[in-house]
């Protein structure tokens, strides 16, 4: 009776205890073998085991390479915030650009958990279930118990974008220092009458670039009033809502810094809007530095995020963590001032 397997032109599948079986060794052998598991096996029974998967073509499957090596060479990657937005996003897109990138020069696969994230202990076991090597967590908000919780689990985490939790590791831009810049820039070029256009409290991030620019101002002999920050939300039509109103007021300002891009580009359309000229009646700086900015009339001025850096960046910590070596708490990377037409010293009265 013929094989039907043969007559379909199907090859039979090698297994792990066909290798072991040609060899006249044990399943166990040949998995240590295959794995370059830490246990001694003589180089003859070595290289014979090795000779016969490759004539058998046997590739054991990742599954079965972590079951020895307890590793499955796989990342796991939690969103702070899960939203119909975030693949569209600029800053999403050019981090998770860099994770990618650095994952794969590292032979690691990436998991993604769009799950919205319940609690630490019903979403981080469900995290655990993927059995992920480690876990990288991108911009958690202030709160989030997404690091606690899957430390909680026994996965190492790394966070990118300054978590509140002070056990995380993480990468970040070096926000104090960005918002610093911005602050100092608007002092070089003279100006005196100064407002901030601020995003939301969810995110450390941005306290850190408003308190630092604050106390830039400060040193600088500049003191902001309450009305003149304004904003509060990541919204673009509050954004320009809110830079409506202050640039109507009675004491406008001669120079905006704004949390991020989008927010200083309703800044611009505000201004535009008004009959306001950007920059000879007002000066214009951003956070990010968005693809969009130098094609903006005037293109716009803003500190520049080096976005696939930080996401490789936060893989490669990773990675040190699950090898057990020697690891920083955090890497912060410096932004860089891209200065634009969208500042300019302020016109004399």
């Amino acid at each position: 009776m013929s094989d039907p397997e043969a007559n379909s032109g199907l090859r039979k599948r090698a297994t792990i205890r066909d290798v072991a079986r040609e060899c006249g060794v044990s399943v166990t052998t040949v998995s240590v073998v295959l794995n370059n598991a830490p246990r001694p096996v003589r180089e003859e029974v070595r290289q014979r085991v090795i000779a016969m998967a490759q004539k058998l073509d046997y590739h054991p499957s990742a599954v079965a390479r972590g079951l020895v090596r307890q590793r499955t060479n796989s990342i796991g990657v939690l969103l702070g915030e899960v939203g119909e937005g975030v693949v569209g996003d600029y800053y999403a897109a050019g981090i998770l650009s860099g994770v990618i990138s650095r994952a794969e020069k590292s032979a690691f696969d990436l998991h993604f958990f769009t799950t919205r994230w319940v609690s630490a202990r019903e979403s981080a076991a469900r995290v655990r279930a993927g059995q992920p090597d480690g876990v990288v967590v991108l911009a958690p908000q202030i709160g989030s118990d997404m690091p606690v919780g899957l430390r909680d689990v026994g996965l190492p985490v790394v966070c990118i974008s300054t978590p509140d939790d002070p056990l995380a590791p993480y990468v970040d831009i070096d926000n104090a220092l960005g918002g610093a810049l911005a602050g100092g820039h608007l002092l070089s070029l003279g100006h005196r009458k100064i407002a901030h256009l601020c995003a939301g409290p969810s995110q450390l991030s941005v306290a850190l670039r408003q308190d630092a620019f604050l106390s830039t101002l400060r040193e600088g002999g500049v003191a902001l009033k309450p009305g003149d920050i304004v904003g509060g939300t990541f919204d673009r039509d509050e954004a320009y809502a809110a830079a409506w109103a202050l640039l109507r007021g009675p004491d406008r300002p001669t120079a905006i810094f704004a949390t991020n891009d989008p927010l200083a580009l309703q800044a611009l359309h505000a201004a535009r809007d008004l009959g306001i000229r950007v920059p000879e009646q007002l000066s214009i700086v951003g956070f990010d530095d968005f693809p969009v900015g130098p094609l903006l009339n005037p293109p716009l001025t803003t500190l520049r995020q080096p976005l696939m850096q930080i996401g490789e960046a936060a893989v490669r910590l990773l990675l040190r963590i699950v090898e057990g070596r020697t690891a920083e708490q955090r890497r912060l990377i410096a932004p860089e001032l891209i200065v634009r037409g969208s500042t300019a010293p302020p016109r004399g009265e």
